[in-house]
């Protein structure tokens, strides 16, 4: 026999509030902007404040437009129709062009399509050539086969077509600029590139290198490179100069397909010595707006109406905008004062960072150490230092890049890893380059240095700085 009873269980959840809450601490400054935008536009009690208004001459809501917010009343991107949103990007797109950016470049989409403008294409390879440029991805490459593209033709245009069409069309696209464009790998991109440069020995040498011996050139086999291809050392040397003037990424350089103003870096925070010490801001003077609550729909709210049903649900209607006005001030305000806190604990703790520019300087530091002093949770501080920038007297930095582990050294002290990792950078770089130093050796100079690290460590670190191992390193001269 089944058996009903009552438990009382507690749970911790967050309101819908709290949600907007934490989205709006990960938000960078350009994305914060456009929520703010967005919040702008669907809710009409929200307005951005402008100097020369004067708040009392806002008039109350005339009783169609209050009835129009009414149907009109969407609290989603799910729930807006279609001619909203268009509405709301058409209206994102205005103001960012207001912001002090420069202007955004074209993309290479962009150009490629003005490239084949101007050419005699038929109606077929028209479509072909759509189908390449749209697919490729932003370094450049084409990632798809023909038989894609040509299954897409056939079952969307019902345009049929053969490997021979696509790779004439594909071959036009490869000699337009940027050049390497649509290639499919590394080594066709740079055979394309250096076919398009005038004949010389230097540029035969590097084709046939590419060509003919491009893993050995991957995995620096210079010694048989030199002997299958009858070279003498200063050949080679002219040679691999050249191809390391190719572009390995032909499509670098070109704005995002989808809105690159927001794709560049914009620092959160500013921080600047002076005879104080060391001073904190956030950079958001002059670009995100100042809000006010509508006057207007605050005096509707708060009239005195009786016995007039309609009058009151506009009333009820306009209360509820005025709060979520209210709310979302103070929320943006909330954000503000928490990250500008959290920068003040981050600067504190790397002082001498700041102070100097030296990354030799910089402190073990993790999420708790900012937790514990700024009274947040852990996962508070993840968001803030994600996707954020600080700029200071000594560049722009993200605000991971203040967080690293620690490793003690045999004298006590405990030193960041980030430090260990720069010094064990600008020793690859100033190594001879003939004879670039094994993890062993490495490991031995930076104990000589102070920095005591056992030598899988080393190799670990070196994997994470992208640093190949001393056979890879290797060059002739």
């Amino acid at each position: 026999m089944n058996k009903q009873s009552l438990s009382q269980i507690q749970r911790q959840g967050l309101s819908s509030q709290q949600i907007i809450q934490v989205k709006l601490l990960e938000l960078p400054l350009n994305a914060l902007y456009e929520r703010i935008q967005q919040e702008v536009i669907t809710n009409p009690a929200l307005e951005i404040a402008t100097p020369n208004t004067d708040p009392n001459e806002q008039a109350i809501p005339h009783e169609n437009e209050l009835e129009t917010r009414l149907e009109d009343d969407y609290l989603t991107h799910d729930d807006i129709p279609d001619y909203k949103l268009r509405i709301i990007h058409e209206n994102e797109q205005n103001n960012l062009g207001d912001l002090a950016f420069p202007n955004d470049s074209k993309t290479l989409q962009q150009t490629l399509r003005e490239q084949l403008n101007i050419l005699e294409l038929t109606p077929k390879q028209q479509l072909i050539a759509e189908q390449i440029v749209g697919n490729l991805s932003d370094d450049g490459y084409l990632r798809v086969k023909s038989r894609e593209v040509e299954d897409y033709l056939l079952f969307n245009e019902q345009v049929t077509t053969t490997p021979e069409e696509f790779q004439q069309v594909l071959s036009i696209i490869q000699s337009l600029d940027p050049p390497g464009v649509a290639a499919h790998n590394l080594r066709e991109a740079l055979l394309i590139q250096l076919n398009k440069l005038s004949p010389s020995p230097q540029q035969r040498d590097a084709f046939a290198i590419i060509d003919l011996h491009f893993e050995d050139l991957a995995n620096r086999r210079y010694e048989k490179i030199i002997a299958a291809l009858g070279l003498t050392k200063q050949r080679f040397a002219d040679a691999q100069t050249l191809i390391t003037k190719l572009n390995p990424k032909p499509g670098n350089g070109f704005g995002s397909e989808f809105n690159a103003i927001a794709q560049r870096i914009i620092p959160d925070f500013i921080v600047r010595k002076n005879n104080d010490g060391i001073e904190v801001m956030l950079n958001d003077e002059g670009f995100i707006p100042k809000l006010n609550v509508n006057p207007g729909y605050v005096k509707l709210s708060e009239e005195r109406i009786r016995n007039n049903k309609e009058q009151i649900e506009q009333q009820r209607y306009a209360k509820q905008l005025v709060y979520k006005a209210r709310w979302f001030i103070e929320a943006v305000e909330n954000r503000r004062n928490t990250l500008l806190r959290c920068m003040e604990v981050i600067v504190s703790l790397q002082d001498d960072f700041f102070s100097s520019g030296d990354v030799n300087d910089l402190k073990p530091m993790k999420l708790l150490d900012v937790a514990e002093r700024t009274g947040n949770d852990v996962s508070t501080i993840s968001r803030i230092s994600n996707e954020k920038y600080v700029q200071c007297d000594y560049g722009i930095f993200p605000i991971k890049f203040f967080f690293s582990e620690g490793s003690e050294q045999h004298n006590g002290k405990v030193v960041s890893t980030r430090s260990i990792k720069a010094l064990l950078e600008n020793i690859v770089a100033n190594e001879d380059k003939q004879n670039p130093y094994t993890d062993e050796q490495l490991a031995s100079i930076m104990k000589s240095k102070g920095q005591k690290i056992a030598r899988r460590t080393l190799a670990k670190y070196r994997e994470q700085l992208g640093i190949l191992p001393a056979r890879l390193r290797r060059k002739l001269e």
